[in-house]
């Protein structure tokens, strides 16, 4: 029983490493307060990411998608409404609509997409 709950252990710091590299698609597109942006990762190494219609270099643009990878906290679980609030929690304001679009290494497409009423 010990080796198992070793081996957990050991394998958690990985689990939680992991980023938006694992799926083949990664989109986001936000509307805040003075923000837009529209960012995206395709299989193998594509990285696109416009800034109030200012684009990225590619080195920018890969530490722009994984830090909205990091802030959003996603995995197949979460919800728009968290997603909403954990980028609120990182400064975003007023945000008005949020659209997030992940293609996970299994081939399986999650949508969030979010709207201020």
């Amino acid at each position: 029983m010990r080796k198992y709950v070793f081996l957990l252990i050991i394998c958690l710091p990985i689990i939680g490493a992991a980023d938006f590299h694992q799926g083949n698609l990664f989109k986001i597109k936000l509307i805040a307060e003075h923000q837009e942006v529209e960012c995206e990762y395709t299989f193998p190494s594509n990285y696109m990411c416009k800034t109030n219609g200012n684009e990225l270099e590619d080195r920018q643009a890969r530490k722009q998608l994984l830090l909205f990878y990091q802030q959003l906290h996603l995995h197949h679980g979460v919800t728009a409404g968290e997603m909403v609030a954990n980028l609120q929690n990182k400064g975003y304001k007023n945000i008005q609509f949020l659209d997030v679009r992940w293609l996970d290494d299994h081939g399986r497409l999650f949508t969030w997409i979010w709207e201020k009423d």
